[in-house]
């Protein structure tokens, strides 16, 4: 018992120890001061939800985003008010991950009620944005795909995928 007690301690401090890095490999570094910046642009997003007893909806949608980037490496993206942060590399690759919330008026109401209906959680992480930066621009591609389940049984999904443009 004392065994597991020590490991389990180990385990937890080994993995607050970790740096940032995503799913994707990009590990955040601090000689990013070339890519740094504040860029504007455009995030087109296609969105399909589909659940039982409804019909599937798809819709597609636009808006306006900001696109700051630090020298130390973090990427902020605010889309209607709504910021989210990322990660760049010393190469310009960056990404972050996103919730249903983290779209704002993107995914429209109607389709966040559904979803929150069939019990998907709207504020968990299923998407990402990943891409490059090339000063004077900045570009990415969006995917991803939330299934909600009950029971082991789908009850809901969301799928979504775009592009997001930007220039300083």
């Amino acid at each position: 018992m004392k065994w597991l007690f020590i490991i389990t301690v180990c385990c937890i401090v080994l993995i607050g120890c970790g740096g940032s890095s995503t799913n994707g490999g990009i590990d955040q570094r601090a000689d990013t001061g070339p890519f740094s910046g504040a860029y504007e642009g455009a995030l087109e997003l296609k969105a399909t939800v589909d659940a039982i007893g409804t019909s599937p909806k798809s819709d597609s949608e636009s808006a306006t985003v900001k696109v700051e980037i630090t020298e130390n490496g973090t990427v902020r993206l605010t889309i209607d008010e709504v910021s989210l942060d990322g990660i760049v590399d010393d190469d310009g690759n960056w990404e972050l991950e996103i919730t249903i919330n983290g779209f704002g008026s993107l995914i429209d109401t109607e389709s966040k009620d559904t979803l929150k209906t069939a019990g998907c959680p709207l504020g968990k992480k299923f998407a990402k944005i990943e891409g490059q930066v090339t000063p004077p621009s900045i570009s990415g591609e969006i995917s991803g795909r939330l299934s909600c389940k009950i029971l082991l049984v789908t009850v809901g999904t969301l799928e979504v995928f775009g592009t997001l443009t930007a220039t300083m």
